[in-house]
């Protein structure tokens, strides 16, 4: 006869690769990404230089983002979309989450000129959840080449806050977006607090430098979008292809529950006996 051995359940489950309990983390597929815990919450300004390269004609819904901090109390960035969610559209910014602003046009060449998208641009990300002192009545502002961008602006997601919430942890994601074509490089990425403190500067020139920042906390290359390093503003600049997907990693703690089972199954192999007829 056989002899019984009782298998716990979660392994036959992790064996036949079932998610046990779901535990999973995530990790963002972008080129490079920083600490959320860089970004100030209350006021703050994002400062960097970039240059579009395969980009032309209409702006769709996901275009190219520049950076990305997403979640669903909040939200950080600069990139371009045909409709921000709401109404805002063009070269258009996000800070806390329901604080979004937007440039007037429809097209790359709208907004950078013709031609301007394949030409090194500055862009800035500004906000104060007490309002921006060089745009009344605003609280979050968009720059290209040092002027004002922001031909709109509103709050969106359905809340009625005045303040920006706090970061719940995760990453700064840069080069971002649902994309496949086009490339995007960036160079002396900068982050200020509301005093126009310094608080993370990255050159961005290679890999030992997106992971030893000037300035504040160090970046993460993740390898993501096909990156590479061209002659920027100053240096280098990291360039890759925008792509926005995050990848559940299972877990340590899954793959151990998988190994167990295995040994268990060999186990139950070695013991398993046929009694003589």
């Amino acid at each position: 006869m056989l002899k019984r051995i009782t298998v716990p359940a979660a392994a036959i489950m992790a064996i036949i690769g079932y998610p046990v309990h779901a535990q999973e983390v995530t990790v963002p597929n972008t080129a490079a990404s920083f600490s959320a815990s860089a970004i100030p919450v209350t006021a703050g300004t994002i400062d960097f230089w970039a240059k579009l390269s395969g980009f032309s004609g209409a702006i769709p819904n996901n275009g190219p983002h520049f950076f990305i901090f997403n979640h669903d109390l909040t939200n950080y960035s600069v990139g371009f979309t045909a409709n921000d969610g709401t109404g805002n559209h063009g070269l258009t910014g996000i800070a806390g989450r329901q604080f979004h602003t937007g440039s007037v046009g429809n097209s790359y060449e709208d907004i950078l000129g013709t031609g301007g998208e394949d030409t090194w641009h500055h862009y800035a990300l500004k906000w104060d959840q007490d309002g921006l002192a060089d745009v009344p009545n605003q609280k979050v502002a968009v720059y290209l080449d040092g002027a004002l961008a922001s031909a709109s602006w509103g709050m969106g997601g359905g809340l009625s806050v005045g303040t920006f919430p706090a970061l719940p942890g995760g990453t700064l994601n840069l080069i971002t977006g649902d994309t496949t074509i086009g490339r995007i490089a960036i160079d002396e990425f900068k982050v200020f607090d509301g005093n126009n403190n310094l608080v993370l500067y990255n050159t961005l020139d290679s890999i030992n430098d997106v992971t030893h920042s000037a300035v504040g906390s160090n970046g993460s290359f993740n390898g993501f979008g096909d990156p590479t390093f061209v002659t920027g503003i100053l240096g280098n600049a990291l360039e890759a292809t925008p792509v926005y997907l995050l990848a559940p990693i299972p877990e340590p703690e899954t793959y151990a529950m998988m190994l167990a089972g295995l040994g268990l199954l060999g186990f139950i192999g070695c013991r398993r006996q046929v009694s003589p007829r």
